[in-house]
């Protein structure tokens, strides 16, 4: 019998995101996960509530973000 696994989930995930001139995500992708879903899915939630500085002279940005988590 296998004991349950309940070590902390720990590790790096990327996320590329689409920044509009105001500085808020309009597209987040998930370019390397965390291979939980759950993990996943709250992450890219919490990435759509960021907001960058932005210029209105810009047309926006692609950004590739490092995001470390631990459950």
């Amino acid at each position: 019998m296998n004991a349950p696994d309940t070590a902390p989930k720990t590790g790096d995930m990327i996320l590329q995101l689409d920044v509009d001139p105001q500085g808020v995500p309009t597209v987040v992708l998930l370019k390397s996960g965390s291979g939980d879903m759950s993990i996943d899915n709250a992450v890219i939630d919490a990435a759509y509530q960021w907001h960058f500085n932005g210029s209105p002279a810009r047309k926006g940005n692609v950004l590739l973000i490092s995001v470390q988590f631990s459950q």
